[in-house]
């Protein structure tokens, strides 16, 4: 038996995923969890959006589980653009796709973990990791950030994932969003200045302009910003291979290209007030 949440007041809406879960018969559960698993990955990020947008839940929770063993985490399975106001039921599956990906992730950090009831949410019993996530949560009644010093989540942890995240990590993450198109446009605008040649086509200048975006998106996610991690970060969000090397190289490129556009700002500021 799944234990609700320790609130006396249920909020209006809020569905528990676990008897959904129970009510699949374990031979189609696994019948629909053998089919997700032949998917690509972009297969999968398609579904997994669309299930998570329409609200199937079971979908949604289902192709989740198959993101973790791939190894994409939480944070980069919805679109950068999609809406942050989520119902109570999507940010509790939120909660647990965070939650289901610690785990697996990172196996020894249960022993970190101080509280015995946030300790269950490592256990590999749906059963008890239902009922300890119900507990958590709180029908959303228990804020993220306590959440996230309870289970002495690092910031690395945090930015794997979408809703566990503390006051500091989410306000750069923010910030990071409102820069993205900006970002964007001054590196794609550094391009346009590059000549094509028969080794350097428009598709070329495509590609870069791509990676150079999704390497500072990256790098904005790292604490010191070095390439080991970036590249890492690089193959979670694209599922493509970077070098160390490579991933140094281009986002010393980006720093400069967004350094030069900032001097260039700067100096039109002061030749206006001249």
């Amino acid at each position: 038996m799944i234990v609700t949440s320790p609130v006396s007041d249920s909020v209006s809406g809020f569905r528990p995923l676990a008897p959904m879960l129970q009510a699949i018969a374990p031979a189609k559960l696994a019948a629909v969890r053998e089919r997700v698993a032949g998917l690509d990955r972009d297969q999968l990020l398609n579904q997994f959006r669309v299930a998570f947008d329409g609200r199937k839940r079971l979908v949604a929770f289902i192709v989740a589980d198959e993101l973790t063993a791939r190894g994409v985490p939480p944070c980069f399975r919805l679109s950068h653009s999609a809406p942050t106001d989520h119902d109570i039921n999507q940010n509790f599956d939120l909660f647990l796709y965070d939650v289901r990906w610690i785990r697996c992730e990172y196996l020894d950090h249960k022993k970190l973990v101080r509280y015995e009831r946030y300790r269950e949410l490592f256990s590999f019993s749906e059963t008890n990791f239902h009922r300890a996530a119900e507990y958590v949560f709180w029908q959303g009644h228990r804020p993220s950030w306590k959440i996230v010093a309870s289970l002495g989540m690092t910031d690395r942890q945090q930015w794997d994932c979408v809703r566990l995240r503390s006051a500091p990590v989410a306000k750069r993450d923010a910030v990071t969003k409102s820069m993205r198109r900006e970002v964007f446009e001054i590196l794609q605008a550094d391009l346009r200045r590059v000549r094509r040649t028969k080794t350097f086509t428009n598709d070329d200048a495509t590609a870069t302009l791509l990676r150079r975006h999704d390497l500072w998106v990256c790098s904005r996610m790292t604490a010191s910003g070095g390439a080991a991690e970036v590249a890492t970060r690089y193959f979670q969000l694209t599922g493509k291979a970077i070098t160390r090397d490579i991933a140094k190289r281009q986002i010393q490129i980006v720093n400069d290209v967004l350094n030069a556009n900032r001097l260039a700002v700067e100096s039109q500021k002061r030749v206006r007030i001249v």
